[in-house]
């Protein structure tokens, strides 16, 4: 389920599940290029930005 984080600013943190994200990203043919990187938003140890990034790339059209 998605969500907004905090409601007094809802543009600055929307929360989505990953399983989502990774759909829709299948869903119109983008690769996620691996490892996905996630942010320091909820503290983790290790992190590349405070939000999470998801780097993908459009898969080659296959069709004739």
């Amino acid at each position: 389920m998605s969500g907004i984080v905090d409601p007094r600013m809802p543009e600055a943190n929307i929360a989505h599940p990953e399983t989502a994200i990774c759909d829709l990203h299948q869903k119109f043919a983008l690769r996620i290029s691996e490892p996905i990187h996630y942010g320091y938003w909820c503290q983790r140890k290790k992190y590349l930005s405070y939000q999470d990034i998801i780097v993908a790339e459009k898969q080659a059209y296959t069709g004739i």
